[in-house]
Order: structure tokens, then sequence, then C-alpha cells
């Protein structure tokens, strides 16, 4: 039978109009609400029930289906993180000697640079001696303005199509207790802790500096 056409034997619609249409003004009417609360309790279980064995088959099948899927893409993702490692450490790798060679091209490039004032001021002592100071103070302000190139060395990895990369900077707590202690003298931080008030409440915590344990109003049916 189609899913569409699969519908609980109630009256909803009769349901509907009994429920808005209930006063709770005094204990008789109470008394016949919690009734109709419990009789509602009935009829919601009724639907579970009739559902229940098309969920039952169908969660059979989907569990099924899912892990023979699973099955296949795993292996996939094993071979992809298998690739993608390798990928990563020819990118570090190229990285490495990028950094290097752009240290030793930096390093020479100072060095040249250093040359050159070196030999800009040794030229302005010269003239300097002579008495030509006019050149002297020619050749200090050109020693002065004398500074190596930045030197940028482009990376070797090649761009890939439909590939892209990019660091992701994450985090993990080592200490705990510095953490909290960090947590508690600054309040932009402590937006970050999480608190699990119901997992306290049930190993029995009733006081706690900085939280309020209350009681909340549950009302609840049992369908007999």
């Amino acid at each position: 039978m189609e899913l569409q056409l699969q519908k609980p034997e109630i009256d909803f619609d009769s349901i509907k109009a009994r429920v808005e249409s209930f006063l709770v003004e005094n204990s008789n009417q109470y008394l016949l609400a919690s009734n109709e609360l419990i009789a509602l309790k009935r009829h919601r279980n009724a639907i579970v029930a009739h559902f229940a064995e098309m969920k039952s088959a169908a969660h059979t099948a989907w569990k099924t289906i899912v892990a023979r899927e699973k099955s296949f893409t795993d292996k996939i993702d094993f071979f992809e993180s298998l690739l993608k490692r390798k990928m990563i450490e020819f990118q570090s790798e190229q990285e490495r000697q990028r950094r290097e060679q752009q240290a030793r091209l930096q390093a020479e490039a100072d060095a040249k640079a250093a040359a050159e004032r070196k030999r800009l001021e040794r030229n302005a002592k010269d003239n300097a001696k002579r008495g030509n100071e006019l050149n002297a103070e020619m050749y200090r302000e050109a020693a002065a303005n004398v500074s190596a190139p930045i030197v940028a060395v482009a990376s070797t990895v090649p761009k890939a199509a439909g590939i892209s990369a990019k660091k992701v900077l994450k985090a993990k707590i080592t200490n705990m207790s510095a953490f909290i202690q960090a947590a508690a003298a600054n309040q932009n931080l402590a937006q970050f802790v999480s608190v699990d008030c119901v997992g306290m409440v049930r190993q029995g915590w009733r006081e706690c500096p900085g939280m309020e344990f209350y009681e909340e109003e549950i009302l609840s049916a049992r369908a007999s």
C-alpha cells in the first residue's frame, strides 16, 4: 500500500474540535481534561503501533543499504586519505625548499646591499678627507638609501584544477584547570565554556557557586 494512503483510524478533526473547546477552570473540568489527555496518549500509542512494522522494515532495509554503501565508501575514503597525505607531504617538502631558497637569496641580497653601502661610505670618507664635502654628502646620502630588495620565491607546487588547499587553525584543551581560570578572568573567553547542567543534576549536584538549581513542573500522561 502507498505510504500516503496509510492513515490510522482516528477522527483527528473531532479530537481537534474537542481539545480547542476545552475549558479548564474548575476541578471537574481538570479531571475531564486529564481523561482527555490520557485518551490522546492512547491515540498516540496507536499511531506509533500502526507504523511500527513499516518503520522496522524500512529501518532494517536502510541499515542494510547504508552498511553496504559504507563498505565501499570506506575504501574510497582510505584511498583518498592516503593520496592526500602523500600530496601534503610533497607540498610541505616543496614549501621547505622554497623557504630555504628564499632565505638564501635574501641573505645574498642583504650582503650585496651591505657591501654597496660600505663602498659608498668609504667614498664619502675619502672625499671628506680630501675636503670635497659636496661629493662626501652625496655618497653619504646614497649609502643611506641603499637597501636590499625583498626576495620572494614563488611556490613550485602546481595548480591542479578542482584541487584546493588551505590551512585550518584548530585548538584543543591541554590543561582544563588553566583554561577554567582563564575563563573566570575573561568574560569573552567564558562564553566558550559549556556546562552540562542536566548531567550535574543527574549526578546529584544541588549547589554550585554561580548556578541556580530549580524545579520545573512537567505534566505527563500514561495510557493504561
